[in-house]
């Protein structure tokens, strides 16, 4: 049964071989190949030592199906490298694919020694493989790389510390790599002990090499040594050099910013990363900077701005090569808002170059009709409404004299608080959620809630999960506020001595006022990656603490509105209105804490561990609404004591009123605006009755002081015209 099987595979080799022959050219300097399609590209490995060039664009996909799903074969092995020249001409290879997931140095290029590759593009790459691999080039010694870029994907399967970059994996022994840059997202995927040495563009860089002039923009994620341009940087007394370069992609796991580590002290000069995308605030080398620094051409210092990098201020990182031209403008947020809420817009440039950027503070915003709503710098603020309304947002973003706009129309619909909440005193009162398994998830976990609080002296905590602190340890995950509103925080423990060193959590500064409801959400994915937000708006923040994986304990329970606690003294209670608690083992998107905001979840909604809506209104129970039925006992007591939170009518700003509801929501108001304006006319009435008491006793005494009688009459008679004519 293998036969057919083996025939393919052997015809599939002998085409791939003959393509070496089919190439114009002799493989010299002067004549070198030209490979014009995907067999070709295949068929170096024939001549590892040629001149090689790209003769157009290249569509990669259908290595996807070659030698039964391994894909690609890399060019050159470490004992069998590639020594000749490869120039791409300026072209792009489209969509290539390797899965060897048992393999070292994978990569277009295996290994490359003493090699010249320069002016390629590798778009949409997939590559998986064991270690020391990235898309370009897995390992490479004494071999020059210029001018080359990758966007995709590579996956490293490894647990050693195999090497995985985004366009190199190993860069040894006096290789010189400028001008490049890579978009793909490197990960170690092995989740037992993820890999070591794991960088943005290059897994390792050492023993006389340079990296200089690049830059990389995508995500890492790894164990050990991860960085957002290199993993590890070494030998520094004669090489692992990284000059003028920088890094802005998100970086999961211990490492830096910009630079994983520093194994023999490599050295970085002139480089930087982003502090805020990357959400790594220290690094070994480089020079952390803000997002807005990142787009100013003064942050890059010593870089040469006439000859190889360009920027648009506030707009672009550096990039390099001319300038994209601006084609187009769009406004990217929901198209439907609720009243009386604030809601993010962002503005899009689009570039000939099928590059965008974000320009939302530089774009000019307007919307129609403004008597209901109004934006600025993308937030648009919506008024209280009588019927569900549309307005029309415009932005307008102009730049070397080019203006593109674009325009959105926004549905704002009414909002009908409805059901109970719960009021906490501060002092004692909590719901216990118990210790079932379904909440001790693992990562990723969204925590949210509408809080209404009042002023405490100690932070508030708001929802927890498992944080029973084990004699002074951090347990579970949690969200909590400060005191005065002025920071709200989430985080986790490893179960390690309370300290910096046993949790990780986020804590971002905010201004809340107190009886004012606010929509209160955590997500958190790893320790490099959890968000605040309120009322839908990311509130940023900062990283804090250095503690490993979450931990559960045993015995601790889940809790609302306290920490419970096996020291007595140290609890920390909530003190306010808590409603619609809601917990889910996945993290929501910004888009979906936005609808999750005036809506309620579906019971059977994929991921859902918890949710609370508080609308029993009495009783001592508060109803998990989720599959897990997780009920919440209010207090310490199945039956009623002090430490039991208070039922309330609920007035949070959840639920789109229906038509119906809208309806009665107007009549109501509108009763209570007449009822006003009624007690104003008595009030009114009564004072005029006043007047014209004081005017009688002043005409019966005489008293006219300097006012003539007749004066007085008149008044009198104006005054009793305006009663009857109120009346």
């Amino acid at each position: 049964m293998t036969r057919p099987t083996t025939i393919i595979t052997v015809l599939a080799i002998l085409v791939l071989c003959s393509s070496a022959l089919a190439m114009d050219g002799s493989g010299t300097e002067t004549d070198p190949y030209i490979i014009t399609n995907v067999d070709e590209l295949q068929a170096m490995r024939d001549d590892l030592s040629a001149h090689y060039q790209l003769g157009n664009d290249m569509d990669a996909t259908a290595t996807a199906g070659w030698f039964e799903g391994a894909g690609f074969e890399p060019v050159g092995t470490d004992s069998n490298s590639f020594t000749g020249v490869f120039d791409g001409k300026g072209y792009v290879i489209t969509g290539l694919y390797i899965n060897r997931p048992s393999d070292l140095y994978v990569g277009l290029f295996g290994f490359v020694r003493g090699a010249e590759i320069r002016n390629v593009g590798l778009a949409d790459v997939d590559i998986t493989g064991h270690g020391a691999m990235g898309t370009l080039v897995g390992g490479g010694r004494e071999s020059v790389i210029f001018s080359a870029w990758s966007s995709g994907t590579v996956r490293g399967t490894g647990i050693l510390q195999y090497p995985l970059g985004g366009l190199i994996g190993t860069s040894s022994e006096y290789c010189h790599i400028s001008q490049c840059y890579s978009s793909a997202n490197v990960s170690a995927i092995t989740s037992s002990s993820p890999g070591n040495r794991t960088g943005g563009l290059a897994g390792i860089n050492t023993k006389g090499s340079i990296i200089i002039d690049s830059y990389a923009t995508g995500n890492v994620s790894g164990k050990y040594k991860v960085g957002g341009l290199v993993g590890d940087n070494i030998y520094g007394s004669w090489g692992g050099y990284i000059k003028r370069c920088y890094s802005v992609g998100k970086v999961t796991g211990d490492g830096g910013g910009l630079v994983g580590y520093n194994w023999m002290s490599g050295v970085t000069y002139d480089s930087y990363w982003d502090v805020e995308t990357s959400g790594k605030d220290t690094s070994y080398g480089g020079t952390p900077k803000t997002t807005e620094e990142m787009m100013q051409q003064a942050t890059f210092v010593n870089w040469d701005f006439d000859q190889v990098w360009n920027i648009i201020e506030n707009v672009t990182y550096p990039f390099f090569g001319e300038p994209p031209l601006l084609i187009g403008l769009e406004i990217a947020g929901p198209n439907e808002v609720a009243e009386n809420h604030q809601t993010r817009y962002s503005a899009i440039a689009i570039y000939d170059n099928n590059t965008t950027a974000d320009v939302t503070n530089l774009a000019v915003w307007s919307v129609e009709p403004n008597l209901i709503a109004s934006i600025e710098a993308g937030l648009l603020a919506t008024d209280k409404i009588f019927e569900p309304h549309a307005v029309t947002i415009t932005a307008e973003y102009t730049e070397a004299d080019i203006t593109a706009e674009d325009a959105k129309e926004v549905g704002i619909f009414a909002i009908c608080p409805e059901g109970a909440a719960l009021e906490f005193d501060g002092a004692d009162d909590y719901i216990n959620l118990g210790n079932d398994a379904s909440l001790k998830p693992s990562l990723p976990v969204t925590l949210t809630a509408w809080i209404k609080f009042m002023s405490s002296s100690s932070q508030m905590d708001t929802i927890l999960l498992d944080t029973l602190d084990g004699y002074n340890r951090y347990y579970g995950v949690w969200l909590n506020l400060g005191g005065n509103g002025d920071w709200i925080n989430c985080g986790y423990g490893d179960g390690g001595i309370a300290g910096q060193g046993s949790r990780r959590n986020k804590k971002a500064t905010v201004t809340l006022s107190e009886g004012v409801w606010y929509h209160v959400t955590a997500t958190i994915n790893g320790p490099t990656d959890m968000s605040l937000y309120v009322n839908g708006l990311d509130a940023g923040g900062t990283y804090l603490g250095t503690g490993g994986s979450l931990t559960y304990s045993i015995s601790g329970n889940a809790s609302i509105g306290a920490r419970q606690n096996d020291r007595v003294g140290s609890e920390y209670y909530f003190h306010g209105c808590i409603d619609e608690v809601v917990i889910y083992d996945r993290a929501l998107s910004v888009e979906q804490i936005q609808i999750l905001m005036h809506t309620r979840p579906d019971a059977g909604e994929p991921n859902l561990v918890g949710y609370w809506n508080f609308d029993e209104g009495e009783g001592q129970v508060a109803y998990d609404l989720s599959p897990n039925a997780n009920h919440g006992q209010l207090g310490s007591d199945p039956n009623a004591d002090d430490s039991d939170p208070a039922w309330v009518d609920s007035d949070a700003p959840t639920g789109i009123c229906t038509p119906e509801g809208l309806v009665k929501r107007n009549v109501n108001d509108a009763l209570e605006i007449k009822l006003n304006i009624l007690q104003q006319i008595e009030e009114a009435l009564l004072m005029e009755d006043a007047s014209v008491n004081i005017l009688d006793d002043l005409f019966d005494e005489a008293q006219y002081g300097h006012l003539d009688k007749r004066d007085i009459i008149k008044a009198k008679q104006e005054i009793h015209s305006a009663i009857q004519g109120e009346e």
